[in-house]
């Protein structure tokens, strides 16, 4: 520490300078990596439960579930580089974490961990979208699989609701009357009515 109070100034303005630099830095890396996070989670929920909808509802089950297998592979792809993207914020929040440490002269927090590839709380995140990524492929592959016939052993069933409503769209539209009545309905009468006069006389 220099005598000159101007120069001791000077050197605590340019330390003060500094660490705000860095913390707004650590600030914007941690920002981007939860960010990122709730945003996955949110387009996996979303799509995986657009593809649950069509598999219940839709028919041919084989095609629907062939279409299906594309959403589930770019599920995959997205986790993946969200995975990737986890371990390019882990090695920036590192560097700035120890440029901190060095500025403010403060030593690492000393905690018990074990030499591993899961030593850190960016490389357990890493690890659940890897897994994630993974599982999605062998699903993707699977449904393809299933989709083209060569699954014919897994056998699924869609609800009963799903199969009328795809009934319902598949079935031709009601030929109206005049008084917006389907036709079947006012020819039902009308020909007991006919019946009825034809018997009398």
């Amino acid at each position: 520490m220099s005598t000159d109070p101007n120069e001791n100034k000077r050197a605590e303005s340019l330390l003060e300078i500094q660490s705000t630099y860095w913390l707004k830095r650590l600030d914007h890396t941690l920002t981007h990596t939860q960010s990122s996070s709730r945003l996955i989670y949110l387009i996996d929920a979303a799509v995986l439960a657009l593809l649950y909808f069509a598999v219940q509802t839709f028919e041919p089950l084989e095609r629907v579930v062939f279409v299906s297998a594309f959403p589930a592979f770019l599920l995959a792809i997205l986790n993946l580089l969200h995975a990737r993207l986890i371990t390019l914020q882990h090695s920036w929040y590192s560097g700035i974490d120890g440029k901190l440490r060095d500025l403010l002269k403060v030593k690492p927090v000393d905690h018990e961990k074990r030499r591993c590839c899961l030593s850190s709380t960016h490389g357990v995140y890493r690890a659940i979208h890897v897994f994630i990524a993974v599982f999605l492929a062998i699903a993707g592959v699977v449904m393809v699989l299933y989709g083209r016939g060569y699954l014919p052993e897994i056998k699924v069933t869609p609800k009963a609701e799903g199969k009328r409503l795809t009934d319902a769209l598949q079935a031709p539209p009601y030929e109206l009357g005049g008084s917006g009545v389907p036709t079947d309905a006012l020819a039902q009468p009308r020909a007991r009515v006919r019946a009825d006069v034809c018997g009398g006389a």
